[in-house]
């Protein structure tokens, strides 16, 4: 108990909150820009193969890599989560009919695997000594 106390009280702890945000939100980005803009433009035979193969490991193990630095990660990846969520469930909602079935369908399982990772990083107990 006293070395979690000193590491709220450290400057450790802030610079991980710091560091949290902005990599978080760049991971997110990425992934975002990567599916909806690069392998939504490929043609399905090309595209649906790419992502089922490479890109779920690939989201989920970077997102849930990069919410591990977080100091509190039940607070910071829920905050997260919940700030992904809303805007997100928005946008696919009014995007849904104007956009092609290979975009719905990699940008679906895309979020999902954006959730995934921020929820297995916000329960997990990585460096948890019990």
């Amino acid at each position: 108990m006293k070395s979690n106390k000193r590491l709220k009280d450290s400057l450790i702890w802030l610079i991980r909150w710091i560091a949290y945000v902005p990599c978080i939100l760049i991971v997110i980005t990425v992934w975002k820009y990567l599916t909806e803009g690069y392998l939504s433009g490929l043609p399905w035979w090309m595209a649906m193969p790419i992502w089922g193969f490479f890109g779920p490991a690939l989201c989920i193990s970077s997102v849930f890599g990069t919410g591990l630095i977080c100091p509190n990660r039940k607070v910071g990846n829920f905050l997260i989560l919940g700030l992904f969520l809303i805007p997100e469930i928005v946008d696919f909602y009014n995007e849904f009919g104007i956009s092609t079935a290979l975009e719905n369908i990699i940008r679906g399982w895309s979020d999902g695997c954006i959730v995934i990772g921020l929820f297995l990083s916000a329960i997990s107990k990585v460096d948890s000594k019990n």
